[in-house]
């Protein structure tokens, strides 16, 4: 209990600094003596409460995700009380093996280290993790809603703690005289999580765009119904009055004569039959599919004069759509990934049908047409 509320009170005093000056405040902070020489219980408290808050975050994350869609169960609680067992089990480890595993790993790299240093480090190292989680419990709130670009939070906020970890770590490792090639290979580490953190911004912007895009699709096709508005209802035909006197019945049609074959019965009225016009976009697929349907029967069609680049156009344009709008959902895709992928299959049809229908179209005249 004294190392938890040491290391409440470091982390008190030290989170709010790495926030707004993080570069300076780990650079004051290499060399110090802030938190003394931690023995495996102190170590254990440091380490307890980011694991609690990161287990707590994403619990919040899955607790916002069950209302918004009405999916809450009990399962939720428990899992995290398993994480929170975990994450005291792990925390135990990490008490015990911290300082060995540390201190022969610098040794490894041809670097010197102190339990004190290596204590100011662990300490250091845990406020920023600390940080991080305290920060993405809003973040995996906003990451639920159902609106464009709310998932730029998630990912700036990676960024930003993956980024300040590094850096942590880089200062540390300068610190303690570590061979050159490990220090550069942190700061290669902390260039490759700024540039995966812009592509994922520019998904993220991409599918908000496109997702606005469907939005104003929408609005507008249902446009101009409203500006018309309904058609007026026409009254019913009127019935003819029925007669006051009673018509005398129709003669009744004179009987064939014995013997003659029977009259023909009349032939049923032609009834006129429209088929709709298909829309460029569905003759398209028609030819396509009559293409792929012809070649699958007969592969050899592929030896007709003109026929092999054309296909070999088609099929590179397709697959360098596809690959173009792919989407990962991972294991356990969010609504808000589902949506993006939705999206990204329209998307790319829609480009598929504008850059291969003239490829299409000559492929079918000399496959289809010539047959």
């Amino acid at each position: 209990m004294a190392g938890l509320a040491a290391a409440l009170t470091y982390y008190r005093q030290t989170m709010p600094a790495l926030l707004m000056r993080p570069s300076v405040t780990v650079r004051e902070a290499v060399g110090r003596d802030d938190v003394g020489v931690l023995g495996p219980p102190e170590l254990v408290g440091f380490a307890l409460p980011p694991f609690v808050v990161n287990a707590f975050g994403a619990f919040v994350g899955t607790v916002a995700a069950a209302v918004l869609h009405r999916t809450l169960a009990v399962s939720m609680i428990v899992s995290l009380l398993i994480s929170l067992g975990v994450a005291v089990v792990i925390c135990l480890i990490i008490g015990i093996i911290y300082h060995p595993v540390l201190g022969w790993f610098v040794r490894l790299l041809r670097g010197e280290s102190t339990p004190a240093s290596r204590s100011h480090l662990f300490g250091m190292a845990e406020a920023a993790v600390l940080l991080g989680g305290v920060l993405a419990l809003p973040a995996n709130v906003i990451a639920v809603l159902p609106f464009p670009f709310v998932g730029a939070v998630s990912v700036v906020l990676g960024v930003y703690t993956g980024v300040l970890a590094l850096w942590v770590a880089y200062a540390w490792y300068r610190h303690f005289q570590v061979v050159r090639w490990f220090q550069v290979l942190l700061l290669i580490l902390a260039v490759l999580s700024v540039a995966s953190g812009a592509w994922n911004l520019v998904q993220v912007g991409r599918a908000g765009v496109a997702t606005l895009r469907v939005g104003a699709g929408g609005v507008a096709g249902a446009a101009p119904d409203a500006a018309q508005g309904a058609a007026p209802m026409q009254p019913p035909a009127a019935r003819p009055p029925l007669p006051l006197v009673a018509q005398p019945p129709a003669a009744a049609a004179p009987l064939p004569p014995t013997g003659s074959p029977p009259p023909a019965a009349p032939a049923p009225p032609e009834v006129p039959t429209t088929t709709p016009a298909a829309s460029p976009y569905e003759e398209f697929v028609h030819r396509r599919n009559a293409i792929e349907a012809a070649i699958d029967r007969d592969p050899t069609l592929l030896n007709r004069k003109g026929v092999l680049p054309l296909y070999k156009e088609m099929q590179r344009q397709v697959f360098r759509i596809q690959d173009k709008h792919r989407v990962k959902l991972g294991k356990r895709p969010s609504p808000e990934k589902l949506a993006e992928k939705k999206i990204a299959d329209r998307l790319s049809d829609a480009e598929i049908y504008e850059q291969t229908r003239d490829v299409v179209d000559k492929l079918y005249d000399k496959i289809v047409g010539e047959r």
